[in-house]
């Protein structure tokens, strides 16, 4: 494992603190709660604008989103390579 490991705080935050540490966890989970409410009102708001259709699922874009996010946060906690998170990243793109 790398000793500088990358990846986003509010993700890897949720794997590594312990009970000692529940006053910054829930912290972080607000702010990562805050992140994905604006997110899923931008989606909303895109619908209403037209932008996506009106049989969009705004929650489950919101929740995709935030998944792979996540997802590739923890890869590059991991140590994958960056061509390999792009890749990826990539991928979500085109689907």
């Amino acid at each position: 494992m790398r000793p500088d490991p990358g990846g986003c705080l509010i993700a890897q935050s949720a794997f590594a603190t312990g009970e000692q540490n529940e006053p910054v966890r829930q912290a972080i989970a607000s702010c990562r709660r805050r992140g994905e409410a604006n997110l899923a009102a931008r989606f909303e708001r895109a619908r209403t604008e037209s932008d996506l259709p009106s049989s969009a699922d705004c929650a489950a874009l919101d929740r995709y989103v935030w998944s792979v996010s996540y997802g590739l946060s923890v890869q590059a906690a991991g140590g994958v390579s960056r061509e390999d998170l792009e890749r990826l990243a990539g991928l979500t793109l085109v689907n």
